[in-house]
């Protein structure tokens, strides 16, 4: 009853304008920070009774209100870290048959239509059951509800395929946590095209220092995930990484320039580290000379000429695109005031 008089107090018109979402949401907290004390007296079942009853009324809340300053998820999240916090602190002291009550519980909320459209949150809600799983018999149901709402995705969309990654990582968290750590690598290599799990691989190789793996499994996650910028660049870091293990100079010299023309100026650095000081000035010139070219220099020709002291060309990028003396004044004042000052003029 508090929950619903704040929000339908703040509504107007049957909607919630965006600056009246901390009225509406006062109810929800009030009710978060009695569980919260819940949980602090050893009334954890309370505080989780409590967070189930936030968490519907504050998603269904979200079909009429405008949450542009994000105070609604601030709330769910909230919830779903008293749900977490709970079961933690009680779970050692709760008996199998209240376990099994607030396993069925969560997951009478988690398989909502409420959700739908909302995915992540109902495999937030079935990631706070994994907690039960050395019970063999809600291991079981769990694992069925995975299976079940796995089948129902088409794989067709980016958004099915992201949500079967999640509903996968969910199985690797159950098995990671109560089966031994060869049937996880198992598992993870079933499903090493999806890039978490890849991650997880090649994280797995890294530590028992199976460098040539690392190049591997890198090398086809950048052929499977080429349309992915950033999944790129992240197979590169590791190969990077796997390259200096295995004491690959020419190789991590290649890839480290990569990725600084991928426009990642942190790598400057290590490349030049990996060339001797009368090698470097002609990388140098070739690295200008490539961004040069280019038909719109980037921001990390800049950072170069400046990081060396380049300061005639940074004068002359200056002079082609003139705004840009008014960042870079400080660095050219001294050794060409006039220059400059013809530049501002």
């Amino acid at each position: 009853m508090l929950i619903r008089e704040y929000i339908n107090d703040a509504k107007y018109q049957g909607f919630i304008i965006w600056k009246r979402v901390p009225d509406a949401l006062r109810g929800a907290d009030l009710t978060l920070q009695k569980a919260r004390e819940q949980i602090k007296n050893g009334q954890e079942k309370t505080a989780v009774d409590l967070g189930l009853t936030v968490l519907p009324m504050v998603v269904d809340m979200l079909q009429f209100t405008d949450d542009s300053g994000g105070e609604v998820g601030l709330t769910i999240e909230e919830s779903f870290n008293i749900i977490n916090d709970a079961l933690a602190s009680s779970i050692k002291k709760i008996d199998l048959g209240t376990q099994e009550k607030l396993f069925q519980a969560i997951m009478k909320e988690a398989t909502h239509k409420r959700y739908e459209g909302w995915d992540e949150w109902r495999i937030r809600l079935m990631e706070s059951c994994i907690i039960f799983c050395h019970n063999e018999s809600i291991r079981e149901q769990l694992e069925n509800h995975i299976q079940k709402l796995t089948k129902q995705y088409s794989k067709g969309s980016w958004y099915e395929r992201y949500q079967v990654t999640n509903l996968k990582q969910l199985q690797l968290q159950i098995i990671e946590l109560f089966d031994n750590s060869q049937k996880a690598i198992e598992f993870i290599h079933e499903y090493i095209e999806s890039s978490p799990f890849r991650e997880k691989a090649v994280n797995d190789y890294l530590e028992k220092e199976d460098y040539q793996k690392v190049v591997e499994l890198c090398e086809a996650g950048i052929e499977h995930d080429q349309q992915y910028r950033g999944l790129v660049k992240k197979w590169k870091e590791y190969q990077l990484r796997a390259y200096e293990g295995l004491g690959d100079l020419e190789q991590q010299q290649k890839i480290a320039l990569k990725l600084l023309y991928g426009g990642d100026f942190s790598y400057y650095k290590t490349l030049k580290q990996l060339y001797q000081p009368d090698e470097w000035q002609e990388i140098l010139t070739k690295i200008l000379t490539k961004f040069e070219k280019q038909h719109f220099v980037p921001v990390i020709y800049t950072d170069i000429l400046i990081e060396e002291k380049r300061y005639e060309k940074l004068l002359n990028y200056c002079k082609e695109d003139l705004h840009s003396i008014r960042l870079f004044y400080p660095y050219l004042i001294e050794d060409f005031h006039d220059e400059v000052e013809n530049l501002y003029r």
